[in-house]
């Protein structure tokens, strides 16, 4: 009767969480539609000069980007929480990884005005799926430069931790209010900040850095002060480190 009375409580909170995932689901999707919907009736309600259709193409191109990656990541987060697409470990040069997100890194910032820098990589071997570590890598750098000050800098290190190994992305942003930390790895949750820099989230990209490095046998940490900017560090187990 007990394991009966279990099973219904189980099902009971995964419907739970299925609706309020519906619903989150909805309100991000509807966002950007409902801002490009906007601009494309006000656009048809009375001729505009180029350079101000320029702009409405760049503001449309935007959302439509917005729109996609919320997509990608809703499809992700499917798929990795019913089981659909496990992770797939493999020997992986972290050092090596790093070298080439950072190149990467580097054309992207300079595109905003934002000067990035690699610290000294080593040869640390780990047991991951590259492609998942990417996606962390990539989604920190992106915030790193996203919520980053005008003409501030970016920094990604490599440390050894006993038998961890460590990459930290640091900026030199406004920083995160303190009574935000604690929910910074929530599900669709975006810090409200008025001093931010305007630029929009999906509230999906931390959640899904902390469930691919949880599942890597990770940890994430992060530590901000305001006015001076935020490091996240990412904390993984060492296979084999090279001499």
């Amino acid at each position: 009767m007990h394991s009966v009375h279990s099973t219904i409580e189980n099902m009971q909170t995964a419907y739970e969480q299925i609706q309020t995932f519906s619903a989150n689901a909805s309100h991000e999707l509807r966002t950007p539609l409902t801002i490009m919907r906007g601009e494309i009736e006000l656009a048809l309600r009375k001729p505009k000069t180029p350079d101000q259709y320029q702009l409405l193409l760049g503001s449309l191109h935007e959302e439509i980007m917005r729109l996609s990656r919320i997509l990608d990541d809703l499809l992700l987060i499917a798929k990795t929480e019913i089981g659909e697409r496990p992770i797939e470990l493999q020997p992986t040069d972290l050092g090596e990884l790093v070298e080439e997100m950072a190149d990467e890194a580097e054309m992207y910032a300079e595109q905003t005005g934002i000067t990035f820098s690699l610290g000294e990589t080593f040869e640390a071997y780990i047991d991951a799926e590259p492609l998942r570590i990417r996606r962390v890598l990539l989604n920190l750098i992106d915030n790193a430069v996203k919520y980053n000050r005008k003409n501030g800098n970016v920094t990604m290190t490599m440390a050894r931790e006993g038998d961890m190994v460590a990459v930290a992305v640091s900026d030199t942003g406004i920083g995160i209010p303190e009574e935000a930390l604690p929910r910074l790895f929530e599900r669709f949750y975006r810090v409200n900040d008025t001093e931010s820099s305007g630029a929009k989230g999906t509230g999906l990209g931390l959640y899904l850095v902390h469930w691919i490095v949880k599942n890597h046998g990770g940890a994430i940490t992060v530590d901000s002060e305001r006015g001076k900017g935020s490091t996240f560090t990412v904390h993984l187990p060492i296979r084999i480190i090279g001499s």
